[in-house]
């Protein structure tokens, strides 16, 4: 028991002695996080990137505006650009960026400049965070971290020996204690520490003793009721000796060689160095730093071989973009604004996301599938692991942004693999918002603070919500790995009541009822064929459309629904079915006074089944007179007959089984009854008409015709008073008549009587 305890706490301290010498990068590998966001004051972040960058800042400013925070952005942005097209622009201070900002002085829209090198961007703002990224197809490579890789190898001795077989707490790695020659003390391996004999008899009960016997004692077996004599092959320091083979190369420039090791037994392999090289348990050794490293290789104790050792020395120079870009990127903000603020500068990482499963943009599909097979989740195994092994190693860096986590980790939700616009870039709507979220989210908000969803075309639904924020939660939380959703089934939206159709004059307007979380409505007709979407909208508090496409298409009978959609993700919800008939109004419509009332005329209108008639009177109250056929296009209101003076206007409606048309344009007329032509005689070389009086009208007008010939208006009479008229303009041995019509306005009355007379 006293021996288990020593061998514990060895390994907790040599844990922790380790823990304490490795950089700074890799014991911080998962601190995402930077809480650089604080209110009352302005954060100010650079992103030398491309279009993942884009995509990563679309909607950060708008969410920390509605959180609260202020915030200056600026995105260095060229295409497909890597570190090492960064590098080179950096070193040469080329102007091949197009400078995006946004802030309050720009009104919260992005603004652009072209040809602007990084260091004229590092020197318009006092930024306090500078970030950096891959391009996206390399994001996973290794080798493109990188601008130059060198390394050697020492393969060292075959090495052997024969022995006992000692276990290293820390790694379970193998070891062999050679055996002396008489009169010696034997030599413990390397790596090994010697441990010192437990007192006698201090053994547990139960236990048994694994001390060696002294140098010539003979070994008693265990008390046993049986006592076997072990055969030679059980005794260790007779057992066959075994080299160790290593064919690795002796140079080479990759970041990743094999050591080709081969021996008796398994081989197992350690770095004394992870920070320099680090081997798998295959004997592949990955370069991770400059530097020397012994890689320990060991060949286990079997039942015939005794364990055996050999020890390679791995001596690599590296030197990553990353360090450049950092070295200048300071030196370039120190001149501006000074050692003090160059000392203050952060720097971060965004990691890319994977592509998608399908559907890839041309232009990246090549190196898709050259580095990842077209496989997504390789891809993001490989970026994952680089942004790990890489990036957060280098201690370079501040805080990382996981967005690629974050986004695999709603493919794992209902959302599936519908995060990409173009199977690179991020949609519009939810993969962009996911992105920015776990910016503001990394950078010190937190989520619940965001009011901020996009609407329009990309509207991002309410109901989405908890998939993104436990998304994001779960990267910040385990950047490097995926973290299954718990989101399987999407939220259910409720469908939106359509409560009506009716024509209007310029066509069917629909009225439904809004749905809670919708982001938009699609407005579906169907006549003889199948359904089509005639329009989409997207406000989630509209109630309403008129479909104008079928104005003119009188008589047609149409059906519509109504489906609500929440952002790019949730199911639309269709609504119920209304069919209903498109009736334009009745044309033409006209009214004139009668002997018997006001008449109504109009023309007649395709699909209608009947007509109905109203009647409005000056004081508002409107009343439906008629209905007639559809045959039938005229009606006499003779309840008007008597009410000389009164004014009336009239509308017509046609109808149909499956709804009305609007309203016809409204007619106005004043009822004035016909007055009487008492007299039409010779007044000299003249004729003089008399008739009676209309107490209600204005005047009168005096109509005359020569012969058989037509008629026209000869004189309008402005008073009421006035009865009479003499016509001069008259000859001899022509025949002329005459008829009176009173009138108000712009109404008439009936015709009067008509009377002749020979000149």
């Amino acid at each position: 028991m006293i021996r288990t305890v020593r061998r514990w706490t060895a390994l907790l301290l040599t844990l922790a002695m380790t823990f304490a010498l490795l950089p700074a990068g890799v014991r911080a590998a998962d601190s995402t996080g930077a809480a650089l966001f604080s209110k009352g004051r302005t954060l100010r972040i650079l992103a030398l990137g491309n279009s993942f960058s884009v995509d990563g800042f679309h909607y950060l400013y708008q969410m920390a505006e509605s959180a609260g925070y202020d915030v200056v952005i600026g995105n260095l942005y060229a295409s497909a650009c890597s570190l090492s097209t960064h590098w080179k622009n950096a070193e040469q201070d080329l102007g091949a960026y197009t400078y995006y900002k946004i802030s309050d002085e720009t009104d919260g829209a992005w603004g652009s400049a072209r040809e602007v090198s990084i260091a004229q961007a590092l020197q318009d703002e006092q930024w306090d965070v500078v970030t950096l990224q891959q391009a996206s197809a390399v994001s996973g490579v290794s080798d493109s971290y990188y601008e130059t890789i060198s390394w050697s190898c020492d393969t060292g001795s075959a090495g052997g020996g024969t022995g006992l077989a000692s276990a290293d707490g820390g790694d379970a790695v193998l070891h062999s204690l050679s055996a002396a020659p008489a009169g010696e003390e034997p030599v413990q391996s390397e790596g090994c520490e010697p441990e010192e004999p437990e007192p006698e008899g201090a053994e547990a009960e139960g236990e048994e003793s694994t001390s060696l016997p002294p140098e010539g004692a003979e070994t008693a077996p265990p008390a046993s009721p049986e006592v076997q004599e072990a055969e030679p092959s059980d005794m260790p320091w007779k057992k066959t000796q075994q080299s160790i083979s290593c064919g690795a190369a002796t140079s080479g420039d990759t970041l990743t060689f094999a050591l080709n090791a081969a021996a008796k037994t398994d081989l197992t392999y350690r770095s004394s160095d992870t920070a320099v090289a680090q081997v798998d348990g295959d004997g592949t050794v990955t370069l991770t730093g400059s530097g020397t490293a012994t890689v320990t290789i060991t060949a286990a104790e079997s039942d015939q071989y005794a364990s055996a050792t050999r020890k390679v020395t791995v001596t690599s120079q590296l030197t990553s973009y990353m360090e450049r870009l950092a070295d200048s990127i300071r030196a370039q903000y120190q001149t501006r604004w000074g050692s003090s603020a160059a000392r203050r500068l952060k720097l971060g990482w965004q990691m890319t996301w994977a592509y998608a499963e399908v559907g890839v943009d041309s232009d990246f599909n090549d190196e898709y599938q050259r580095y990842y097979g077209g496989n997504q989740d390789i891809m993001y195994q490989a970026v994952a692991d680089t942004a790990r092994t890489r990036v957060a190693s280098s201690g370079l860096f501040s805080f990382y942004v996981p967005t690629g986590t974050a986004v695999q980790n709603a493919r794992t939700s209902y959302a599936g693999d519908r995060l990409n616009r173009d199977g690179v870039h991020l949609s519009y709507g939810v993969g962009r918002y996911i992105a920015a979220m776990t910016w503001a989210a990394a950078l010190g908000i937190g989520m619940g603070e965001i009011t901020y969803r996009p609407g329009g075309s990309y509207g991002v639904s309410a109901l989405d919500l908890n998939m993104i924020r436990d998304s994001i939660s779960a990267a910040l939380e385990t950047p490097w790995m995926v973290t299954p959703s718990d989101h399987d089934t999407a939220p259910v939206l409720e469908p939106a009541e359509l409560k009506s159709v009716v024509n209007t004059g310029d066509g069917l307007r629909l009225t439904w009822t809004p749905v809670e979380d919708a982001t938009g409505y699609r407005i579906y007709r169907r006549s003889d064929g199948d359904w089509s979407r005639v329009k989409t909208l997207t406000s989630g508090s509209a109630a309403t459309y008129t479909d104008t496409a079928v104005k003119s298409k009188s008589g047609t009978v149409y059906t519509y629904c109504v489906k609500a959609y929440s952002g790019e993700l949730i199911a639309a919800a269709s609504s119920n079915r209304i069919k209903h008939t498109r009736l334009v109004a009745p044309t033409s419509v006209s009214v004139k006074n009668t002997s018997t009332g006001i008449r109504v005329a109009w023309n007649k209108v395709a699909g209608a089944t009947s007509y109905r008639v109203y009647r409005e009177r000056s004081d508002g109250t409107r009343s439906r007179i008629a209905t007639v056929d559809s045959d039938v296009l005229n009606y006499t209101d003779t309840a008007v007959k008597s009410k000389n003076g009164s004014s009336y206007t009239y509308q017509v409606v046609a109808c149909s089984k499956l709804g009305n048309s609007v309203s016809s344009a409204g007619k106005k007329l004043i009822r004035l009854t016909g007055v009487t032509l008492k007299s039409l005689k010779k007044y000299g070389s003249a004729l003089k008409l008399t008739w009676t009086r209309n107490s209600r009208a204005t005047g009168y007008y005096v109509y005359r015709k020569t012969g058989s010939g037509s008629w026209s208006k000869i004189k309008t009479i402005s008073k009421n008073s006035t009865l009479s008229y003499t016509d001069k303009a008259v000859k001899r041995g022509k025949t002329y008549t005459y008829r009176i019509y009173a009138y108000k306005s712009t109404s008439t009355s009936v015709s009067s009587n008509a009377k002749s007379i020979r000149r």
